[in-house]
């Protein structure tokens, strides 16, 4: 009685131990994948920041070119990369522990055994490290045709896309394209990886054949020096943990010199960029304030990547309180986001650099033709983070530059709140004018002393675009404005005009001037005039 009651303790003592070690287990399952899960968000909002804050700070012309999309997509998603590489490595700390370990207990029994192991491990990591390296190449080498691929498929839920598709009826082209593109960069990979498996496949095979010999052996030698049953299973484990030690370490390592190249990169590009002159604070030596006149002396620009200038050898001046009118480009070269191939460009005869464009922009408010259409509420369109800001809301509210703004937010469900566009929230989608209209707000209530406006009507009925022309030229008054446009009859009340062709000035003066030298600008004048002359048969 008194024995099976002792054995009904011990049998409820070790089923309630099996049961508590099977719960703590699983709670340290659970603790360590919720763990891992924090720590790749953590580091992808970390990551994802500091490359935000970074692409803040580069200059617009950046962006002009493809090899640096290729880049910031294959730096995309690196946060759990970088915790994988983080656990990988403790993990390869763990291994390389673990096998010295054996190691020297393999030596002890035999020192052949100890050289195997050595060798087991070099080639090994050599196959695994020279795949790693392959992989990122192969990546590196693919990034273009990658993006391209991603832009195709996107096509098809693209709204504006989707209009044209059913008119022109070419999804099968688009189709077809990105079918090319998929498989080729799915068949190099597939090529890639069938021979990195059969490297591996041989390593593996390798590491079977040591084991076959190295059971052989303690057979032989158990046989011969009386090993016991015990020793013999003891010596197998060893050996068999030794090699799954060995796959465990050369797949960490693999994994952290993969993910190695991608990090390098972040980093080069965050901390190392040939671009970081472009974010330096800039000091009151670099201050512009604009009160004679910007200078453009012998200007020419080239995109890069491009083997023609797209601007050549251009010089002019543009007395502080004038209208002018230019080039898209040309512009963007007088206002810092281009710094010319060659050339300069000058405000009160300070050279404008990437150390002080900053402070051209602070003074500056701009329009460009291919605006940005935010979807959010329509005052956070035109405010952004002032949204809140009373001063700014009665601005918009009261003064009649914003009578647009205006019309459209009682025109909306819910005002200056209601959400715009449809992709990211049913909001309410608006006409090309009205979007302008948007834009051109939120350039117009920035306090600035430099107005620079791209087509800033090309969306809007005649009335609508007489109307705004006016009251832009009223609200200039006393200060600098460049306008670029091809309606020849906005250019009427600008003081300068500067006429480009073929990224030259060939012609510069006021509209009266340009219209008696009967150049090109006259030409064009005609040419757009003509259709409403009413004398004209």
């Amino acid at each position: 009685m008194f024995q099976f009651g002792k054995l009904t303790e011990n049998l409820i003592f070790f089923f309630s131990l099996n049961i508590s070690l099977l719960v703590i287990s699983s709670f340290i399952i659970d603790w360590k994948m919720l763990l891992i899960k924090r720590l790749n968000q953590n580091a992808d909002y970390y990551l994802e920041d500091m490359k935000a804050h970074k692409l803040m700070d580069t200059p617009v012309i950046y962006f002009e070119d493809t090899n640096n999309y290729n880049l910031l997509e294959r730096i995309s998603g690196l946060g759990s990369k970088c915790i994988s590489t983080f656990v990988s490595l403790l993990g390869l700390l763990k291994n390389v522990f673990i096998l010295i370990s054996y190691l020297i207990l393999l030596v002890r029994i035999n020192w052949s055994l100890g050289i195997v192991l050595v060798i087991l491990i070099i080639p090994s990591l050599f196959i695994y490290l020279k795949a790693s390296k392959d992989q990122y190449l192969q990546g590196f080498a693919q990034s273009l045709d990658v993006r391209r691929a991603g832009y195709l498929i996107n096509l098809f839920k693209d709204r504006e896309a989707q209009q044209e598709l059913k008119i022109y009826n070419h999804g099968q082209f688009l189709l077809d394209k990105w079918k090319s593109l998929y498989w080729k960069t799915s068949n190099d990979q597939y090529k890639l990886t069938k021979s990195v498996t059969s490297k591996k496949r041989l390593f593996s095979n390798l590491t079977h054949l040591f084991n076959t010999f190295y059971f052989f052996g303690l057979i032989y030698f158990g046989t011969h020096d009386g090993m016991t049953i015990g020793e013999y299973i003891a010596y197998s484990s060893l050996f068999t943990s030794s090699m799954a030690g060995i796959i465990s370490l050369v797949n960490d390592a693999g994994s952290i010199y993969g993910n190695s190249f991608v990090v390098e990169e972040f980093y080069d590009f965050v901390f190392c960029s040939k671009e970081k002159d472009y974010i330096e604070e800039a000091s009151d030596q670099y201050e512009i304030n604009l009160q004679d006149e910007i200078t453009v002396k012998n200007l020419s620009f080239q995109y890069p990547g491009q083997a023609n200038s797209v601007l050549k050898d251009i010089s002019f001046s543009i007395k502080a309180g004038e209208n002018g009118s230019g080039k898209s480009t040309l512009a963007k070269c007088l206002i810092g986001y281009y710094e010319p191939t060659s050339g300069s460009v000058f405000y009160d005869h300070k050279k404008v650099t990437k150390k002080n464009a900053n402070k051209v922009w602070s003074k500056l408010t701009v329009l460009f033709q291919n605006y940005v259409k935010y979807e959010f509420t329509l005052v956070e369109n035109v405010l952004f983070h002032r949204s809140n800001s009373l001063n700014d809301l009665n601005k918009l509210e009261r003064q009649n530059t914003f009578e647009d703004y205006n019309i459209i937010s009682k025109q909306l469900s819910a005002g200056k709140d209601s959400l715009l566009g449809r992709v990211y929230g049913n909001g309410t989608e608006l006409s090309g004018g009205q979007w302008q209209k948007v834009a051109l707000t939120r350039s117009l209530i920035k306090e600035a002393d430099i107005f620079l406006l791209d087509e800033p009507t090309s969306a809007m009925d005649p009335l609508s675009e007489r109307k705004l022309f006016d009251l832009f030229f009223e609200m200039c008054s006393g200060k600098t404005a460049i306008i670029i446009t091809h309606r020849l009859a906005n250019c009427k009340k600008a003081d300068k005009i500067i006429v480009l062709d073929k990224g030259a000035v060939v012609e510069f003066g006021d509209h009266a001037s340009l219209l008696e030298s009967r150049g090109v600008y006259a030409a064009m004048f005609t040419a757009q005039k003509e259709p409403f002359d009413l004398n004209v048969k």
